[in-house]
């Protein structure tokens, strides 16, 4: 359809954002049986794939096959000597994103979605605006429905700390570095704060976390996870500074020096990790009557409509009326599923339950969480829960290939259901995930500890610390279990 100078294109849904988020209720809402546009300002896979999730894992799994190396080399079992190169090990990660980013083009188009790359811009609740890169414009008009899925980007404090993103950066400028920084450091001890510490120090920088707040991790993992992975990072050789106010922040030559209330640091660069901000600003979301809360979208809890009929927002971007939204990869995936089946057939089939939803940190040590940590359990069931807690070193492969990591699970009295599990240590990432789902399923303690964890495996620490709750853990010792009812 022609409309005055401009292309007029209808389909059913429109996506904004080929994100984890984006990109998924895209392909699900054309399997659905809808004409489906997605609109991506840069690259598919989003904030994710390109500078976040992939990327960093990747670097983090060769940072500790050479971190293993070497501590194989102090312990006299190889012989050599340890040389990363550090420009090869970033090229070929970006290589890795670049044929993930080819193949999730290919799923897009071949789901029969419409893939247009451009600046959207909404016009009104109905219609939106697409500067493609060649220049053109094409308007775009939703019949049944519009997804905001545009993700988030690395919130940028420039009175506190001026990103030059050339000595002051962010982890996508650490992710493209050429050299490897000898001394960094990073402003930030959450999620991306602790992954990048512990990649750069497994490639030999000496780095420095300052958090501003009392403990890494804050209001993210248990405070006993914390406490270990501090511990770890302090063995590793990382210093970690809490409680740091910066007082200045900036660049002298080949240096950026960071100054707190104590002391002052100098390092090759500093890394800013300071959270998220939402990309809402530039959607023309004032030409709708979509609200904002803090530059966030608020959405039903279920549906992820806004207060618009017939737009939905998901992901990063949104605000929930009761929790904290986790900024998650897989949490948009799912929203972007749901939204799409509201769109379809004004229902859908579920509802998540964020209560079950796992977290996974990439540090070395791993760690996994689901559920409320140990403070937060007591406090909402009034101390009426019970903890148990098993050590690899007590299990036959933490023993084996020497692992000091922790499962700590716990329960409510009443129904000996699991409300929370932690833990850190070797593939703490994927063993989280038996938690989260006997939580999904609401099992009890003594019936999840009846299934069978394969020997030798890092998961049978689960089962232990099941079975501990009842005194019938062969491996805990006695003392750490509750006596048998």
């Amino acid at each position: 359809m022609i409309v005055g100078e401009y292309t007029m294109d209808i389909y059913d849904l429109i996506v904004i954002g080929a994100g984890p988020g984006g990109y998924v209720a895209a392909v699900h809402g054309a399997r659905l049986g809808m004409n489906v546009a997605l609109i991506e300002k840069e690259y598919v896979g989003g904030l994710c794939l390109n500078w976040g999730c992939i990327p960093s894992k990747i670097l983090l799994k060769k940072g500790a096959v050479i971190e293993a190396a070497r501590t194989m080399i102090e312990k006299g079992e190889i012989q050599g000597i340890i040389h990363p190169l550090f420009e090869s090990i970033i090229a070929e990660s970006r290589e890795r994103v670049e044929a993930i980013r080819e193949g999730l083009e290919s799923l897009i188009t071949s789901n029969a979605v419409h893939l247009l790359y451009g600046d959207a811009t909404f016009t009104d609740n109905k219609t939106i605006s697409v500067t493609l890169r060649d220049g053109n414009i094409k308007r775009l008009e939703a019949k049944e429905g519009i997804i905001i899925a545009t993700g988030s980007r690395a919130r940028i404090l420039p009175s506190l700390i001026p990103v030059d993103r050339e000595k002051i950066i962010t982890s996508k400028e650490a992710l493209m570095l050429t050299t490897l920084p000898k001394r960094l450091i990073i402003i930030g001890g959450g999620v991306t704060g602790c992954e990048m510490a512990s990649f750069f120090r497994s490639l030999g920088s000496i780095v420095t976390i300052l958090e501003q707040k009392e403990v890494l991790l804050p209001n993210i993992a248990d405070e006993e996870i914390i406490k270990t992975l501090t511990r770890g990072f302090k063995e590793r050789g990382i210093e970690v500074i809490c409680n740091a106010a910066i007082v200045r922040c900036g660049a002298e030559g080949n240096e950026t020096i960071v100054a707190t209330h104590e002391k002052e640091l100098r390092a090759d660069y500093v890394l800013s990790a300071v959270g998220i901000t939402p990309n809402t600003d530039h959607l023309g979301l004032e030409h709708t009557d979509v609200a904002l809360q803090n530059g966030f979208i608020p959405v039903h809890p279920n549906t992820y409509e806004t207060n618009v009929s017939g737009i939905y927002a998901i992901g990063d971007i949104i605000a929930l009326p009761d929790r904290i939204h986790p900024p998650m990869a897989h949490v948009a995936s799912a929203e972007g599923e749901i939204a799409a089946e509201y769109i379809a057939r004004k229902k859908s089939s579920w509802i998540i339950n964020y209560d079950c939803v796992p977290s996974v940190i990439f540090t070395n040590p791993e760690i996994g969480s689901v559920g409320l940590s140990e403070s937060r359990a007591k406090e909402l069931y009034k101390e009426a829960i019970d903890v148990q807690r098993v050590r690899d070193s007590w299990m036959g492969i933490g023993i084996a290939l020497k692992q000091t990591g922790l499962t700590k699970i716990i329960r409510e009295q009443r129904h000996k259901s699991i409300v929370g599990a932690h833990i850190i240590g070797a593939y703490a990432t994927e063993r989280i995930h038996a938690c989260a789902v006997a939580m999904r399923a609401e099992e009890t303690t003594p019936t999840m500890s009846k299934q069978i964890m394969a020997h030798p495996t890092y998961s049978e620490s689960i089962r232990e610390a099941l079975l501990a709750f009842d005194g019938k853990a062969v491996h805990v010792p006695f003392m750490h279990q509750k006596r048998a009812q």
